[in-house]
């Protein structure tokens, strides 16, 4: 087994969570992950009908950041489309929080998809 595939969605929304708050004061974070915050709404793709909910949401002041969790390499891209197109609506941005040895490849699929969104990264 990987040491990657030893880290959960769970323990990485804990540890960005507990990270945004110390560094910055959001007025609002959903989850479905952690039970003491509301869970995001789902976002739904009319022409799939497709709906995905994110793995985190953060309102600051009047843009609201959008934080997917990828911890492998089967990319939904359409979930990203999504979700960065939401943020923009909502004056934030979508950040795709990923392993190091993940990174460039999901920089170059938002770069081949020109998808609008920031990359936070943690060492494995």
């Amino acid at each position: 087994m990987r040491k990657e595939e030893r880290i959960g969605k769970e323990m990485v929304v804990n540890a960005v969570i507990e990270n945004m708050l110390e560094k910055k004061e959001p007025e609002e974070i959903k989850t479905p992950f952690i039970d003491k915050y509301k869970s995001p709404s789902g976002l739904k793709i009319k022409s799939t009908n497709e709906t995905f909910v994110p793995d985190i949401t953060a309102k600051f002041g009047e843009s609201s950041n959008l934080y997917e969790v990828e911890l492998d390499d089967d990319f939904q891209v359409n979930k990203w489309k999504l979700f960065s197109i939401h943020a923009k609506k909502k004056n934030g941005n979508l950040y795709l929080i990923v392993p190091d040895w993940l990174r460039e490849s999901v920089k170059k699929e938002l770069t081949d998809q020109n998808i609008s969104a920031g990359i936070i990264y943690f060492n494995t």
